[in-house]
């Protein structure tokens, strides 16, 4: 089998086409000729039952069509219904043309066709299968007869019968999906029309065949000249699952063998029925979904739910006098069926990775994560159900969510103080908003850097900063204006080496100092950094000052500290630039003791 969801049952049937190629007619046991006898009542019981869900769908949409009672439902359902003749008119040439086919292997093989038929079916519907009792069969095990009616004598150049079966079960995919997927949809004014050339499926490689189906699907939704309604794609996909096989397999010494000359290659004759009735089954399957599609269009009946809970929608922020609109719903959910949620990150895919098991509970999805950023989250991906007939019905989804900051604030407004020439950092705040920005007046320039707002205050004593709510849609409003005072940087202290201002020093440390530092104290907490670019040292009782440039005393000023003694007073006076470049005054005296 190509692929598609498959009940034991088909699981089974399938396992039959593998046991068909290990099969010669050559000393076949009555037990293995036995085990196609009850294969093949399996796979008609089977038949019944695909053959019956389709009817099913076929009597809910004729029931429909028959109700005067809602006009337009009505109209709908009458113009649906002659969708469905369609597809049973193309069921009804496959299922007639296996039927005949048994009959004819079975004359071939000199059977007592009458005896071995035990329900005719119903000639008024050609889609139900006739039913054949193999036990009747006198010559299980006779061969010859099934291949060189089906295949002819070589396996790799089939003549037989085989041939015209290839080719109409492979036209009856084609036409089936292609019944399915083209029609207009809508009142005829403003109709929306959907249109699916098929593709025709050949060579797939082994082991690789339900991929190799998707991808070639998927292609032929992607072409430019097809429009295929979203909901029929998961049913077209069904049925390529069931009805396409590989147009060329390789046996085990023979490459390249077509689908038919491995099937029939010495087949029993039990085999050969067995077989197509399976064939049959599969066509049978294929229409269920089909007709259930087309079911599907006029609504009602095909979901089943136990469990509602309300819903309710609005905006994810809301401000102060703001009109706000919600939207409230009821939502029906079936607690006992799993769904399928697949999920995105920003918006980057319409359909990511299917959830595990374990993210699925009383038949909901749980999309589950941690907050990043700060800023807009946005996820999608694609939810489905199945309905009754086991047919996956997808719907997009899509979630914006907006990641605020948490934070607190403590302010001292008597300490709201900007200085001049000095990279001020500022943080900002806005409850309500997704996002939020800061505008400076005319004597400050700020200018953003990660989460903070660098200011720069002018020449004026004041200078006020705006803060900016904005809404998820881009809307803009002000929140508040806050005024800060303007001051000059405060003065550095001149330090000697690691000796601070105006202390008393021991004449084995002062005379170990080589360089001066401007600074602030730890009573100052701005962050700032100074650069010392020229100093005069004076020390009481020395010839003269000694001058220098740079923050590293020179030789002489070294061998002028090397010959302090205790009383001797130590002066420096230096000029140092702020991270503005404004050159600064700064005065030192140390006393040696």
């Amino acid at each position: 089998m190509a692929g598609g969801k498959e009940t034991p049952r088909q699981k089974m049937i399938g396992m039959m086409y593998l046991v068909l190629t290990a099969l010669l007619a050559l000393n076949v046991s009555k037990e293995i000729l036995q085990a196609f006898v009850t294969m093949d009542k399996n796979t008609q019981t089977s038949n019944r039952s695909q053959y019956q869900r389709g009817a099913t769908a076929k009597s809910e949409l004729q029931s429909i069509a028959s109700d005067n009672s809602e006009p337009e439902r009505q109209k709908i359902a009458a113009q649906w219904m002659l969708v469905v003749d369609k597809i049973d008119n193309e069921t009804a040439k496959r299922i007639k043309m296996i039927d005949d086919l048994k009959i004819e292997i079975l004359e071939h093989c000199g059977e007592d066709v009458n005896a071995i038929i035990v329900d005719k079916g119903d000639p008024k519907n050609p889609i139900s299968p006739k039913v054949f009792d193999l036990d009747k069969v006198a010559g299980m095990d006779k061969y010859d007869a099934p291949m060189h009616l089906m295949i002819g004598d070589d396996i790799k150049n089939i003549k037989g019968k085989g041939v015209d079966l290839w080719n109409s079960l492979k036209s009856y995919t084609t036409t089936l999906t292609e019944i399915l997927a083209n029609y207009k949809e809508g009142d005829e004014a403003d109709a929306k029309t959907y249109k699916y050339k098929a593709p025709t499926i050949g060579n797939l490689k082994a082991g690789e065949e339900a991929k190799e189906i998707k991808e070639i699907l998927e292609k032929s939704f992607n072409d430019k000249n097809n429009s295929v309604q979203p909901d029929d794609k998961s049913a077209i996909k069904e049925i390529y699952g069931i009805l396409a096989k590989d147009e060329l397999v390789d046996m085990k010494e023979t490459k390249d063998v077509p689908w038919m000359g491995r099937a029939f290659d010495h087949t029993p004759v039990v085999a050969a029925i067995a077989l197509l009735s399976s064939m049959q089954n599969e066509v049978l399957n294929a229409r269920a979904i089909a007709v259930t599609q087309v079911r599907l269009r006029v609504g009602g009946g095909q979901y089943s739910f136990n469990q509602i809970m309300p819903l309710a929608y609005g905006p994810e922020f809301v401000n102060q006098g703001d009109s706000v609109t919600i939207e409230v719903l009821m939502a029906a959910y079936d607690s006992y069926k799993t769904p399928r949620v697949s999920v995105a990150l920003n918006d980057t895919l319409a359909k990511g990775e299917f959830l595990k098991d374990k993210d699925y509970s009383n038949g909901k999805g749980y999309v589950r994560f941690k907050a990043g950023a700060t800023g807009s989250m946005i996820y999608s991906g694609m939810v489905g159900i199945q309905n009754k007939s086991g047919v996956w019905k997808d719907r997009r989804w899509k979630k914006v969510i907006q990641v605020i900051k948490p934070s607190g604030t403590v302010s001292l407004p008597e300490m709201n103080v900007l200085y001049r020439g000095y990279d001020n950092i500022v943080q900002g705040g806005a409850t309500g908003f997704p996002s939020f920005s800061l505008s400076g007046g005319g004597n400050v320039s700020l200018s953003q850097s990660g989460d903070h707002y660098v200011a720069k205050p002018g020449s004026g004593r004041t200078a006020n900063i705006s803060v900016i709510g904005k809404s998820a849609n881009g809307k803009t409003t002000p929140l508040g204006n806050f005024e800060f005072r303007v001051k000059n940087m405060p003065k550095a202290d001149l330090y000697l080496g690691a000796l601070g201002p105006d202390v008393d020093a021991p004449a084995g440390t002062i005379k170990a100092q080589s360089k001066l530092f401007a600074r602030y104290g730890d009573e100052i907490a701005l962050k700032a950094t100074f650069n010392v670019v020229s100093w005069t040292l004076t020390i009481s009782g020395a010839p003269q000052p000694v001058t220098g440039s740079g923050s590293t005393l020179s030789p002489q000023a070294m061998s002028y500290l090397r010959q302090v003694r205790s009383g001797t007073m130590v002066n420096v006076t230096a000029f140092y630039t702020e991270p503005s470049g404004k050159r600064i005054k700064k005065v030192g005296a140390w006393t040696v003791k």
